[in-house]
């Protein structure tokens, strides 16, 4: 029986995420516990992919100096997920699959067009026109709006890093980058295009978790809000 643990972290700074799916991933790869997918957001934080500076100088990735990005509590991080910079902040329900590939028997392309599926799935859920941009990874809206990112990383066949998908996420947060190396595009949160002040974004999470369970093929979920027993993650949270 293909069994998927849930850990529900919360909100915690972006840093100790990146810890705690390290910690996951060594246990994972060594067959210490099953697939793991971390429910969680973040402060106000921008992210750079690996490809970020090899396509763009920083200044370029990042319009808002250093000093104003502090003076905003805004932190930047350099990651070795896929892709450019992105945002993250409260409301963007993010999930970090520390998954298996070679137990999952896929690879990792398929994989990222099954987290572009979940995505599209709860978009389409609310009546959007979402889909697809080719040479373009993502959840769009009528083409034109970016509604759900992602970045991977796989080492040793084991992934890292995950999906964000805007609920209720303050957009302005995106106006300090070029998101996602994209500059003829916009980015949009279910809110908006709902014409919502508000959307339940804890239900939102919960329809990317059920998504992401079906598509993935697992057929039993243990689901925690804390670290549980048998993982060892020290102090991370």
């Amino acid at each position: 029986m293909r069994t998927l643990q849930v850990l529900r972290a919360g909100t915690i700074p972006y840093n100790r995420a990146l810890a705690l799916q390290r910690n996951l991933h060594e246990q994972r790869r060594s067959g210490g516990i099953d697939d793991t997918l971390v429910l969680a957001q973040h402060p106000p934080t921008i992210t750079l992919g690996r490809h970020t500076l090899s396509r763009h100088s920083l200044s370029d990735a990042i319009l808002t100096p250093q000093s104003e990005l502090q003076r905003l509590q805004i932190e930047v991080h350099q990651t070795h997920r896929g892709g450019d910079a992105t945002f993250h902040g409260p409301g963007q329900p993010i999930l970090y699959p520390i998954v298996s590939l070679r137990a999952l028997g896929i690879g990792i392309r398929l994989f990222v067009e099954r987290l572009e599926d979940l995505m599209l799935e709860v978009a389409r859920d609310y009546k959007l026109q979402a889909g697809r941009i080719p040479s373009q990874t993502g959840c769009w809206i009528d083409q034109r709006r970016k509604i759900g990112a992602l970045g991977i990383s796989a080492p040793q066949g084991v992934t890292m890093h995950g999906l964000a998908f805007n609920a209720n996420t303050d957009l302005d947060g995106f106006k300090h980058i070029v998101p996602c190396g994209i500059l003829d595009k916009e980015v949009t949160s279910l809110a908006r295009e709902l014409g919502q002040e508000r959307v339940d974004e804890k239900l939102v999470e919960e329809q990317l978790l059920q998504s992401f369970v079906r598509l993935m093929g697992y057929e039993r979920v243990v689901s925690t809000e804390n670290l549980g027993e048998g993982i060892r993650t020290g102090d991370v949270l």
